[in-house]
């Protein structure tokens, strides 16, 4: 019994922490404004869809700004448009504020999230600003180290990384 013990410590000392990361922005300094772009496909023989990046770093503040779609056969097959916007605050790398779009079938899809003083108010909704508009959710909660998937990023990036370790956050997450 005691040999299946040790065992059993042995293996949850390998498991992750499930705490949640509490130290500061890293000192790696910040991505500088830059722009990147993605192509998607098939084995270089279908192009399925591009996804542009635009990374501004500005005074307090990185936006950032995702525009993606589907383009050939796969936008033939099913069109989809998406636009991301994420704005972090420079200092610390919190979120201030996330927008999304999605575009289908004829439908679009708007999901805003705030980030204020360790409140988090999440809304979607569908076909905005048209006669069919409707209000698909909205939510406030308490989360003071919330962040969504792009701050995420660009704070365990500021991080000084080490082999083996293990960062947990609350993400927010872009869709439901």
């Amino acid at each position: 019994l005691g040999s299946a013990q040790d065992a059993k410590k042995a293996e949850d000392a390998k498991k992750p922490k499930k705490t949640l990361f509490a130290g500061e922005k890293g000192s790696f300094p910040n991505l500088e404004s830059c722009e990147m772009t993605f192509n998607a496909g098939w084995k270089d023989v279908v192009n399925a869809g591009q996804l542009k990046v635009n990374v501004v770093s500005s005074g307090d503040s990185i936006k950032v700004l995702a525009t993606g779609a589907n383009v050939g056969a796969a936008n033939a097959l099913l069109p989809v448009e998406g636009e991301f916007l994420s704005l972090i605050d420079a200092a610390t790398l919190q979120p201030k504020a996330m927008e999304q779009t999605e575009k289908r079938q004829g439908k679009v899809l708007l999901s805003t999230v705030q980030f204020e003083g360790g409140k988090v108010t999440v809304k979607k909704s569908l076909n905005p600003g048209s006669a069919e508009e409707q209000l698909g959710y909205e939510a406030s909660y308490e989360a003071a180290r919330a962040f969504d998937l792009v701050s995420a990023a660009f704070f365990v990036r500021s991080q000084d990384l080490k082999v083996g370790a293990s960062y947990s956050l609350v993400v927010v997450p872009q869709s439901t």
